[in-house]
């Protein structure tokens, strides 16, 4: 007579209650890594495109001074839900230019608290 060795129902369910408690911190640590992940993402291209627009506007604002640079919200074309604000406060001798770029999650135009937004300032002189 073959005597066979095998596992009791009992063991492989406790077997598998101890994996699930294993993984079950993992599975959140995952999780959260990923939204963390999102975030930065969103935030380096919101700097990239906020300096992108920011050199745009300062070498136009450069060759013509006169005219005022505010625009927006418009959104990136190459980048969607990624939009932007440019302000121009429209000073004869010394421009105060400000482009505030976000990643609109709920498309309303507007920069939220919880959206991930960047704002840069800069001042340009007229030489004439």
């Amino acid at each position: 007579m073959i005597k066979h060795k095998s596992f009791t129902l009992i063991e492989v369910l406790a077997a598998i209650i101890l994996i699930a408690v294993a993984l079950t911190p993992l599975m959140y640590i995952l999780a959260q890594s990923l939204r963390l992940s999102v975030k930065e993402e969103r935030l380096t291209k919101v700097i990239f495109l906020g300096t992108r627009k920011m050199e745009d506007v300062f070498s136009g604002v450069v060759y013509n001074f006169t005219p005022s640079v505010d625009q927006g919200p418009v959104e990136f074309s190459d980048y969607l839900g990624y939009k932007y604000i440019v302000n121009d406060d429209e000073n004869a001798t010394i421009k105060t230019i400000a482009v505030t770029t976000w990643y609109d999650e709920n498309n309303n135009d507007s920069v939220d608290s919880d959206e991930e937004s960047v704002t840069l300032d800069t001042k340009i002189c007229n030489r004439s």
